[in-house]
This record gives C-alpha cells, structure tokens and sequence, in this order.
C-alpha cells in the first residue's frame, strides 16, 4: 500500500510540475506589448476615421429623454449628418492635435471640411481646446476602431461615436475624396 501511495504521489507532483511548465511555455516573457486593453495610445489616433455608428441617450424638452442609434456608411453617404474626422499631430508636442470634421456635400459629391479644432489628449481623453463648446470624449482604440464617447457627470446620458480608420494618412485640405 506504502507503494501505490508513494506512485500516487510522485505522480501527482510530477502533473503539477509538468502543467506549470506547460502553463509557462504558453505565456510570453513580454507581456506588456502583447495586451490589447481596447485603450490603445494616443499616436494611434492620428489619421482619417469614418463614422459608421452614432449612439446616444440624451434628456430632452419635456422631462423625458431621447435615446438613438444610427449606422453609417462613409463610402456611400446617405444621411445628412455623415462625419468624416482627420486627427493630426503639431508641432506642439505628441498630446497635441488638429481635428478637422468633415461633413458630406451631396451636391458635389465631396466631403468638405466644417470645423478644424485644437484638441489635447490626456491619456485618452481627448479635449477640443478651441471650440465654441468645452467637449471632451474618453477614448479607446482597437485596431482600426475608435471610438469617442462624452458622457454627462451624475446621469446616463452619453453620446458615443464609434469611426473605423480610413487611412493613417492625414489630409490639410478643405476637401476630402474617399476611395474605397
């Protein structure tokens, strides 16, 4: 009986000891570059970004809110707020960007720039400084996926714009021709 016992435990600690080698194996020495928390950092929101989902929850005149969601296509605009957005860095430093918003003209069949702001990115929130309102939008990049989100303190209300990434190609122009 001492025997089997002596098996049964060598055995068991030799399973122990061959599935933490195991376990180990898998993993990576390096895994700070290899975890995609969704955050991603602010040099990855430097490019041209299409709007392809708007959500929001908002209060409205008679007490109650409105609650929305609406899907976009930027190859083939069809609603008449279409969004088209161009993040680029300054030379002020690597939190600092423009942002031109792009709306779509369909008489000329072109998207044509309606506002450049100056925005600053702390963390990954990120700041229009010069616009006429004080709107900030908590960020999160996942590959080719941005989305900006504003939410009301205190409340559930929320907008939340979610783009895919056109190009890392940054336009200066007042005009804008997407190729799909």
């Amino acid at each position: 009986m001492t025997y089997q016992k002596s098996f049964l435990h060598l055995l068991a600690v030799t399973m122990v000891f061959s599935l933490g080698a195991l376990f180990s194996a898998c993993g990576s020495d390096d895994d700070k570059n290899e975890v995609d928390n969704g955050k991603g950092s602010a040099s990855d929101i430097i490019g041209t970004w299409g709007l392809v989902l708007k959500e929001y929850k908002i209060p409205n005149e008679q007490g109650g809110t409105n609650q929305s969601t609406t899907v976009y296509d930027y190859l083939n605009p069809s609603k008449g707020d279409e969004l088209v957005i161009s993040l680029a860095s300054t030379d002020r430093g690597e939190s600092y960007f423009t942002m031109r918003q792009y709306f779509y003209d369909y008489s000329g069949e072109i998207w044509k720039i309606a506002s450049k702001d100056e925005a600053f990115m702390n963390g990954m929130v990120l700041a229009l400084t010069n616009s006429s309102t004080d709107q900030s939008y908590s960020c999160s990049i996942n590959g080719n996926k941005l989305v900006m989100e504003s939410k009301q303190a205190g409340t559930d209300y929320f907008i939340r714009y979610t783009f895919k990434k056109i190009s890392t190609e940054v336009k200066n122009t007042d005009t804008l021709h997407i190729i799909p």
